[in-house]
């Protein structure tokens, strides 16, 4: 398991996961300001 988690495949995905999750929230604060305006 911790082998599997320092390997640079799994860093590449949680980097891309990350990244999917920083964009979702983004979207959502989007959302939340045009509906609070």
């Amino acid at each position: 398991m911790l082998t599997n988690f320092f390997s640079n495949d799994a860093w590449q995905d949680y980097d891309d996961l990350a990244k999917t999750l920083v964009m979702a929230v983004d979207a959502i604060i989007e959302a939340e300001r045009e509906t609070a305006e």
